[in-house]
């Protein structure tokens, strides 16, 4: 279903299509041309694992198809599934671990924001 994804963004009246950029086997990031946000959409297959590394900004989470675990370097990991919605505070690591397949999305802060600072 989200297979072909590409993230649309309206500058002047027409769109720009955003392809992503592969950060590791399993997730593409999607970075706009202004300094709001970006996107990383991650499909993990069933018992893979993928870490998100610490950013300097806050982040939310969108599962929005399966089951797994989110860890953030704490002995118990918090259980996941479709729907959920979750923040992580600014500069902390995330591993997720899939149950099933398991598709979901991080947004935050554009990293071009941060390289300007």
């Amino acid at each position: 279903m989200f297979e072909d994804i590409s993230l649309s963004i309206f500058l002047q009246g027409s769109p720009e299509i955003l392809r992503g950029v592969s950060v590791n086997p399993y997730v593409n990031k999607y970075t706009p041309p202004f300094e709001e946000f970006e996107i990383d959409r991650c499909i993990l297959p069933q018992g893979e694992t993928v870490v998100f590394p610490a950013v300097p900004g806050p982040s939310i989470f969108l599962v929005t198809v399966g089951e797994g675990t989110m860890n953030t370097g704490l002995p118990k990991g918090h259980v996941v599934t479709e729907g959920d919605v979750l923040f992580a505070a600014a500069n902390t690591e995330i591993s997720v671990t899939s149950a099933s397949e398991l598709n979901l999305y991080r947004t935050g802060v554009n990293s071009k924001f941060f390289q300007a600072s």
